[in-house]
């Protein structure tokens, strides 16, 4: 069945009332940036599953070819937030990064509490203090586990950066908001944002479509075979947007008979509907908020980020896995924002991290009279992970030899080694990307001068070696009798096997 699901996730549903809040919700972590805590993820399984064959999605590109999709198949096991991501959450993520705020991670929308009959600029309530530079951000505690709302693409990607990064305090900018599971380096321009990828080695990221709608509507065990609900808590029939306590089940926050949460919160506390579930454990995939992941929907000539799971503003069918959502708002819509849209963030599995590859080059023969400098050709090769910090180190010491060796640049895979007596050398080349290592080790005979066999001795035999080499004028090495490492078997280098002669 070929279906063309787009909406405009600005077209409201104009519904009044609303439900007296209940104290009963999922379970939630002690502490909400703990991002370690498992209560704050569910595991999604079943890796490379069918996707969604019944749901063919199709927009428009902007040369207006046709494109289809059937969403929901992953390769790999991965995990996804519960959760929303809470305003609570996001507080702490301003208040370690957005002391200037570059990057407009707040929107001063974020501290609307409107009229208690508008919706439409209903914030999240974080309140910004402060004169940029020095800005500080608090939320209060009934709205601390709420979702966080007006927040774009963008900022939702820098989030999961942060992250990524280990939540460092400082500046936005790279190893803190720009750089890490994507590549910002300060775009904040439609098209810049559009062009925008999950790096190789990204841990915390924007969920993909398909990493989001199969946390929210494929059930390996649904009755009657794997497959796909209709919503994101395990049906296929619309239910109620009534907080009960307990909750009876298959309930959300979205804009039914009324809405389901009045002024002044307007959202709902993330696990409210605590018997509402998406298969794997995921609440509030549908209503409360849209979510952000990293789709994008071609619509005519102009390309948007997507988003998905309806909001509490919205009628219960945008819940359903047929509705593909779009921002249309402002000229950078990747970069805007809406109050009925936020985010939460899934966890990929990072590639396993491969040994680096090294070579330390192969055997070396050197004579003191011949600079007394060795080329060491060594290579190293890396997969580019742990990322961070995504760099791969040489190092080259000496293993076993009779005196010090001089390393013109330690740190570099080809470099020159300076010996100073003769005699056979161990040398090692090591790699180290921070996690693994690995080494090689290269030997490297220094001869005496004149000693053209290597035995230690300079004699008649090393003679009879120059001599049965001579004249040779170009690819000459010591084991041809070129004493001074010039290529050549010439006049000189019998002089300084004669200056050398032991008898």
């Amino acid at each position: 069945m070929l279906r063309k699901m787009i909406i405009i996730a600005l077209a409201p549903a104009l519904l009044s009332g609303g439900a007296v809040l209940a104290q009963t919700h999922a379970s939630w972590p002690i502490d909400w940036n703990n991002w370690n805590d498992p209560l704050l993820w569910c595991t999604i399984g079943n890796p490379g599953n069918a996707p969604d064959a019944n749901r063919v999605y199709t927009d428009p590109d902007p040369n207006a070819n046709p494109r289809s999709f059937e969403f929901g198949s992953v390769a790999y096991t991965f995990r996804i937030g519960r959760f929303d991501v809470t305003a609570g959450q996001y507080t702490s993520f301003l208040n370690a990064v957005a002391k200037t705020d570059p990057f407009g991670l707040y929107n001063p929308s974020m501290s609307h509490l409107e009229d208690p009959y508008d919706w439409s600029n209903a914030g999240c309530n974080i309140q910004r203090n402060g004169v940029s530079g020095n800005y500080s951000y608090n939320v209060d505690p009934n709205w601390a586990n709420r979702p966080v709302n007006y927040v774009s693409w963008a900022a939702a990607a820098r989030f999961c950066n942060w992250l990524t990064n280990g939540q460092p305090t400082g500046p936005e900018g790279a190893g803190t908001t720009e750089t890490g599971s994507y590549t910002l380096n300060g775009a904040m321009d439609n098209y810049t944002l559009l062009q925008v990828n999950r790096n190789p080695g990204a841990r915390y990221v924007i969920p993909s479509e398909d990493e989001w709608y199969k946390a929210a509507y494929y059930d390996p065990n649904k009755p009657g075979g794997a497959g796909y609900w209709d919503y994101p808590y395990r049906s296929d029939d619309e239910y109620d947007n009534h907080i009960c306590n307990p909750d009876p089940g298959h309930n959300a926050n979205f804009s039914g008979c009324g809405y389901t949460v009045n002024s002044p919160y307007w959202l709902s506390e993330v696990g409210e509907f605590e018997n509402s579930a998406s298969p794997w454990g995921t609440f509030d995939q549908g209503g409360n908020v849209y979510q952000w992941n990293e789709g994008i929907i071609a619509h005519y000539g102009s390309a948007f980020r997507c988003v998905r799971g309806g909001s509490y503003t919205f009628m219960q069918l945008a819940m359903t896995a047929e509705f593909r959502g779009f921002l249309f708002n402002g000229p950078n819509p990747p970069d805007s924002f809406n109050h009925g849209i936020g985010f939460r963030i899934a966890e990929v599995p990072l590639p396993i991290n491969q040994v680096p590859n090294v070579n330390a080059g192969i055997e070396k023969k050197i004579m003191l009279s011949a600079g007394n400098t060795s080329m060491l050709a060594g290579s190293v090769s890396d997969d580019g992970l742990p990322n961070p910090p995504g760099v791969c180190t040489a190092s080259w010491n000496m293993i076993s030899g009779p005196a010090a060796v001089t390393f013109a640049n330690p740190s570099a895979a080809i470099t020159t080694a300076t010996f100073y007596v003769s005699g056979t050398y161990v040398l090692q080349l090591t790699a180290n990307d921070s996690q693994l290592n690995a080494s090689s080790k290269v030997t490297v005979s220094v001869l005496a001068p004149g000693d053209f066999n290597g035995d230690g001795k300079v004699d008649g035999v090393d003679f009879l070696i120059w001599q049965s080499h001579y004249p040779m004028s170009s690819g000459a090495t010591c084991d041809h009798g070129d004493a001074n490492g010039d290529g050549k078997v010439d006049g000189v280098d019998f002089l300084i096997w004669q200056a050398n002669y032991h008898g």
